[in-house]
């Protein structure tokens, strides 16, 4: 709720006639204007809203006003509880009460002169651990950091050495030791001593509840198939200042080779933790695919590493594969997400809004372009290096806490995909577009002829009735430039480089004969036969029988249905219309099929807006298709990142429709 850069308002109009909004105020400042758009409502001091608004079937669309008007104060959006659940029409003298703002943000400072991480850098990759003999110990450190760059701010980090945290490599089978430390300070909150009209918003809207324990932390391992009880992936445990706990846990022989990531998972923290840029990437490597024992060898199949059946000739392919793969630049890119407009998602709003003990200090680069500024690796705008023609592979996490990743790729580049979630894919399929919801990651080989600047965007094929229609307007993709790949010509090619080139030139030849080939799949499994209807005649009535053979057990089927509840500007999302409590709510019995779809029913004109990331602890499932309320069937999905069959733990339902999925809890027992 910042009064400078641009911001998004919703208008809507509820039954009883009242107005509902939500979003920001915009004071005009000298000698800028306010881009047109049909859109925008404003209502200028001393004018009645209910002469300026005009219903439009029922709702008014998102107004962008994306720079200021030149005298006076012009109002985008009125916000106040009286404005949202009055049953009146708001008048002139409550307008003037509301938007009596001091002009200047106590909270922000802005200066023309940029010293680090301004853009244009050269792209550095975290730093790394990796596991020995076996396995991996490392000690992670929270401490109290600033981040520097085009928006500058005191937060929390997992490294000295900057953000994001270190890259951790381990291999199927390693134990891994974990210390998590907290080296933050009590009190975890300070005295109140935010003033002004934000905080009296906030307080009206309830919007602080659900941020508590600024200082509170803990860790989550997302993506990985590792044990949830005592000192594994439990996000229920919690570290305190001056406190450190263990994690402790084998990862299974089976476990796919492939990219995950780790970040803060504590009730009360983790939203302004993860804005506050506390991540870091966990790489499970390749391994040999072949079978080595010989009772795996039937004479014709080859169990694989992850339970896959192959033929002998098809292993051979993987380990080749993988040889290739082994030889060319494999490049680690965490993206990260901030903004300096204070809004309910905005790191400093959150930190303010939990009454943290660390001053968030933020100073901004007033020549930097926009509000939102995308963060890879840790840098703005960084300048990556490739060889002219050679396949690179990028290993894409979305840590951003709230925007979509979505980059047409460049003519002048190939790019395939071979993995998402950490799950190789049957083939490599080739990309025009890529694009990542919240916590996914897909892992691209992409290589290019020339220079060029990568511009995240939304997806151009939409009109933008589809495109509000499946992706709704929040949270949205990132819009702007933010990163430049420059081109190594084959002239300056070293020793070194001409090996990468001779990879990279048989992999291409794999791809076209279709010889590319990966363990992929999740443990063996294939869980796409049958429909739900079948599914439900082979199941026991009552759904349950007590049995040891699952086959028996027949499927259990679930609805989790996604909303926002009437308290949407407290962040409190729901559940099957209730919401989170820390109590269980659904039991599961292992190595039972789950029959699940996911579906996204807001309650609000605000939450019909939004299309809503799901992401399930412990297991992936297998995405069976997508509909919305028009009753499109996707079998591939709107942003190109799945197609049906595919093995994901984190999926972006459609605004107002579901996603249908299936899995099995396997391995592990305990709360997910």
């Amino acid at each position: 709720v910042r009064y400078h850069r641009a911001s998004q308002c919703r208008l809507a109009t509820p039954a009883h006639g009242g107005i509902m909004a939500y979003g920001t105020f915009i004071p005009k400042r000298a000698g800028r204007e306010v881009a047109s758009d049909p859109s925008v409502v404003t209502i200028a001091s001393g004018e009645t809203p209910a002469g300026q608004v005009q219903a439009r079937g029922g709702e008014l669309g998102a107004a962008r006003a994306r720079r200021w008007k030149s005298v006076g104060l012009v109002v985008v959006a009125t916000v106040a509880a009286t404005a949202l659940y009055s049953q009146t029409n708001l008048v002139s003298d409550n307008v003037a009460e509301m938007v009596d703002l001091d002009d200047d943000d106590p909270y922000l400072t802005y200066t023309d002169e940029c010293k680090y991480n301004c853009g244009g850098a050269d792209m550095t990759t975290p730093a790394e651990v990796w596991s020995s003999d076996g396995v991996l110990e490392h000690t992670l450190k929270v401490r109290k950091a600033r981040y520097h760059g085009p928006l500058s701010f005191n937060t929390r980090s997992y490294s000295k050495n900057g953000f994001p945290g270190p890259t951790l490599f381990v291999n199927p089978g390693d134990k891994v030791k974990l210390t998590l430390q907290n080296d933050l300070e009590y009190p975890t909150q300070a005295d109140i001593s935010w003033t002004g009209y934000e905080y009296k918003l906030a307080t009206a809207f309830g919007a602080c509840e659900p941020y508590s324990q600024p200082n509170m932390t803990s860790l989550h391992l997302h993506g990985m198939l590792i044990s949830p009880n005592k000192k594994g992936d439990s996000a229920m445990r919690m570290c305190g200042p001056q406190e450190a706990i263990e994690y402790e846990f084998t990862i299974p022989e089976a476990h796919p080779s492939g990219t995950f990531f780790y970040h803060p998972h504590g009730d009360g923290s983790h939203s302004l933790q993860t804005a506050g840029l506390m991540a870091g990437m966990v790489i499970v490597n390749d391994q040999s695919s072949s079978a080595s024992s010989d009772d795996a060898y039937d004479g014709k199949m080859l169990t694989t590493r992850t339970g896959n059946r192959v033929t002998s000739a098809h292993a051979e392919h993987m380990d080749d594969t993988l040889s290739l793969l082994s030889e060319v630049d494999d490049v680690p890119l965490l993206i990260q997400f901030q903004a300096i407009e204070a809004t309910f998602k905005n790191y400093d709003f959150l930190s303010r809004c939990s009454h943290s003990s660390m001053p968030v200090e933020q100073v901004v680069y007033d020549g930097a372009s926009g509000y939102d500024f995308m963060l890879v690796n840790g840098w703005y705008k960084p300048k990556a290096t490739m060889l002219k023609g050679v396949f690179q592979r990028w290993r894409f996490v979305n840590g951003a806490s709230h925007r979509y990743l979505g980059f047409s790729v460049p003519d002048s580049c190939e790019a395939y995909a071979i993995a998402s979630d950490g799950v190789y894919y049957d083939t490599p399929r080739a990309q025009s577009f890529i694009a990542l919801s919240l916590g996914a990651r897909m892992d691209v080989l992409i290589k290019c002829s020339e220079d060029v600047r990568l511009e995240s965007e939304e997806p151009d094929w939409y009109s933008k009735n589809q495109y509000d229609h499946i992706f709704g307007s929040d949270p949205g993709f990132y819009e702007h430039h933010f990163m430049t790949v420059n081109i190594t010509d084959t002239s300056d090619f070293t020793a070194a480089d001409m090996a990468k080139a001779k990879a990279s030139d048989e992999i291409a030849a794999r791809i076209k004969a279709g010889t590319f080939a990966t363990d992929s799949g999740y443990f063996g499994m294939d869980l796409t036969e049958g429909t739900d209807a079948e599914w439900a005649e082979r199941t026991p009535a009552g759904g349950y029988v007590a049995t040891d053979n699952m086959d028996d057990a027949g499927a259990a089927f679930y609805n989790p249905t996604l909303g926002d509840g009437v308290n949407t500007p407290t962040e409190w999302y729901t559940m099957n219309h209730k919401t989170y409590s820390g109590r269980i709510s659904r039991r599961m019995r292992l190595n039972q099929l789950q029959i699940w779809n996911i579906t996204h029913q807001p309650e609000t004109h605000m939450g019909h807006k939004k299309n809503h990331n799901w992401h399930l602890h412990t297991h992936h499932f297998q995405v069976m298709y997508a509909t919305d309320d028009r009753g499109n069937v996707y079998t591939t999905s709107p942003m190109l990142d799945w197609q049906s069959g595919d093995w994901r733990d984190t999926v972006s339902v459609p605004a107002n429709g579901t996603v249908w999925v299936r899995f099995k809890p396997t391995l592990y027992y305990g709360l997910l």
